[in-house]
C-alpha cells in the first residue's frame, strides 16, 4: 500500500488544483486593481475640471458682486446730480412765481401813483399804455418761464423714477445671478468632497490588493495557502 504523500498523481492533482485556485484569484485581484486604477484616472480627471470650474465660478462671483457696487455707485451719483437739478429747478420756479406775484402786487399803487401825479388833461391825452403793455409782456413772460420749469420738474421727476426702476432691475438680476453662482459653486464643491472619498476608498482597496500580492503563498505550500488566501479575503472585504 502506497501512502498518499507520497503518490505521484496525487500530488500532481492538488499542485494543479492549487494552481488553478491560484490563477483564478490572481485574475480577481488583477481586475481589482485595474478597477482602481482606472476608477483612480478618472477621479483625477473630474477633480481637475471640478477645481476648474469652481475657479472659474468663483472668478464670476466675484466679477458680478463688483459690477452690482460700480453700478450702485454709478446710479446713486446720476441721482444725486438729477436730484440738485430738480432742486435748482424748483428754486427758479418758486422765483418766478415770487416775482410774478410781486408784480401784479405793485401795479394798482403804480398805477395810482402815475395817475396822481398827472392832470385830467394829461390823463386825457396820454394813454396809459405805456404801463399795461410792459405789465402784460412782464406777466406773459412769466408765464411762459414758469410752464416750462414746470415741464423741465416734471420731466427730470420722470426720469429720476424711471432710472430708480433701472437700478432696482439691474439690482435684482446681478443679485440673482450671484446666488446662481454660490449654488453651482456649492454642487461642485459637494461634488469633490464626494470623490475624494471615493478616491480614498479606492486607495484602500489598493492597499489590500497589493498586501494580498504580498503575501501570494508559494504553489507548493498548499497547507498555509488557502489559510492566508482566505484571511486576505475576509480583510478584503
Amino acid at each position: 500500500m502506497v501512502s498518499s504523500h507520497t503518490d505521484p498523481d496525487l500530488l500532481r492533482i492538488q499542485s494543479y488544483d492549487s494552481q488553478l485556485a491560484l490563477e483564478h484569484e490572481r485574475a480577481e485581484l488583477g481586475g481589482l486593481r485595474a478597477d482602481a486604477e482606472n476608477f483612480n484616472a478618472l477621479e483625477s480627471g473630474h477633480d481637475g475640471s471640478s477645481t476648474s470650474a469652481t475657479q472659474r465660478l468663483q472668478g464670476e462671483k466675484l466679477e458680478l458682486e463688483t459690477e452690482l457696487v460700480r453700478q450702485k455707485q454709478q446710479s446713486e451719483k446720476e441721482l444725486k446730480a438729477r436730484e440738485a437739478e430738480l432742486r435748482q429747478l424748483q428754486l427758479r420756479l418758486d422765483q418766478v412765481t415770487g416775482t410774478t406775484r410781486g408784480s401784479d402786487d405793485a401795479e394798482p399803487g403804480s398805477a395810482a401813483s402815475n395817475a396822481s401825479l398827472r392832470s385830467p388833461n394829461d390823463t386825457k391825452h396820454k394813454d396809459t399804455t405805456v404801463f399795461r403793455p410792459s405789465s402784460d409782456v412782464l406777466a406773459i413772460s412769466s408765464a411762459n418761464q414758469m410752464s416750462g420749469l414746470s415741464y423741465l420738474a416734471r420731466q427730470l421727476s420722470d426720469e429720476n423714477n424711471e432710472m430708480k426702476t433701472r437700478h432696482k432691475l439691474l439690482e435684482s438680476d446681478l443679485e440673482a445671478r450671484t446666488q446662481e453662482a454660490k449654488t453651482k459653486s456649492c454642487a461642485l464643491e459637494l461634488t469633490a468632497q464626494s470623490l475624494k472619498k471615493h478616491s480614498m476608498l479606492a486607495s484602500q482597496r489598493q492597499t489590500n490588493t497589493r498586501l494580498y500580492y504580498a503575501n501570494v503563498p508559494v504553489q507548493n505550500d498548499t497547507s498555509s495557502s488557502w489559510t492566508k488566501s482566505w484571511m486576505l479575503k475576509i480583510t478584503i472585504q
